[in-house]
């Protein structure tokens, strides 16, 4: 419902460090603004009213290839009303004190590629929205570890395996874990 687009924007540096590969540090952002319409009603009757929220981020990226056969890629990032983003655990607006959510937070990840056809992958992440914007019960933060194998029969042909372990904390109230097992099969064409 806004009026104007949203402005992203990212730079990049590329550059040969320890290996032939190239390493990459990137810093990329967006602002932008959307209006939600609030239901207000009184005792009479029912309106809505448009409220305007800004949605912004700043982010650091890092491709680090440390042999030939081994590299640390992950990103770190902070902002507002990031729903949209994927950030804020999915939460953008408290629909409570109807304020944008503040969250930061980040991944990292070790690729392994033991040989050609076989990619190994350990990866930790963290989502943390700022518990002073959250109402009781809503997600105040996420945390997950993955580890994952893709081996290529074909250029065309890739067999994946994962194993993910996330733990989801809320605000003044119990934590929830899951685990899971998932297999893909990608086909190329």
């Amino acid at each position: 419902d806004s009026d104007i687009p949203t402005l992203q924007g990212s730079v990049e540096l590329h550059g040969k460090v320890l290996t032939e590969k190239n390493s990459i540090l990137g810093i990329s952002g967006h602002w932008g603004r959307e209006v939600v319409d609030w239901a207000v009603t009184n005792n009479a009757a029912a309106s809505v009213k448009d409220e305007d929220y800004d949605t912004w981020s700043l982010n650091g990226s890092v491709s680090f290839p440390i042999i030939k056969q081994a590299s640390l890629v992950g990103s770190m990032w902070t902002g507002e009303n990031l729903d949209t983003y994927y950030g804020g655990i999915g939460q953008g607006i408290n629909p409570a004190t109807k304020d944008g959510i503040r969250a930061e937070g980040g991944w990292l990840q070790l690729q392994v590629f033991p040989t050609e056809k076989i990619n190994v992958n350990f990866t930790c992440g963290l989502d943390d929205p700022k518990d002073g914007d959250l109402s009781k019960n809503m997600r105040s933060k996420n945390e997950t570890l993955m580890s994952n194998i893709h081996s290529s029969f074909s250029p065309d042909l890739i067999l994946g395996l994962e194993y993910q372990f996330i733990k989801t904390e809320y605000k003044e109230s119990d934590s929830a874990e899951d685990n899971r097992i998932q297999a893909s099969l990608t086909f190329k064409f």
